[in-house]
């Protein structure tokens, strides 16, 4: 299995990503992937992401899944928190209201 950094390098180069984690999950039914967790800047565009890693990356070194969520939940050490990050819903109401304010500051 490769490792996470060519997807955390264009995940740090997107402007419209203000923080982000790459998490590489596994369940009983499937191998171990990468899963790409973001926080947008303004109103997400998971599929544009999504679009600019499949672009670049090769297709077995894609993540998973792009999940936009509000914010990371960090240890009291400052390290993202991943079993915290794999319980969080994907889309929640800070998220929401983000997306809100991002559309009015549009009109």
């Amino acid at each position: 299995m490769f490792d996470s950094r060519k997807i955390e390098d264009l995940l740090q180069d997107d402007a419209s990503i203000y923080d982000y984690a790459v998490v590489l999950r596994s369940s009983a039914s499937s191998r171990p992937r990468y899963v790409a967790y973001v926080v947008p800047t303004g109103v997400p565009s998971v599929a544009r992401i999504t679009s600019r890693l499949a672009s670049t990356l090769p297709k077995r070194q894609m993540p998973y899944a792009v999940l936009a969520v509000s914010n990371l939940p960090l240890t009291p050490s400052g390290c993202v928190d991943e079993s915290s990050l794999c319980k969080l819903a994907v889309i929640d109401d800070k998220l929401v209201q983000r997306w809100r304010d991002a559309a009015l500051e549009i009109l």
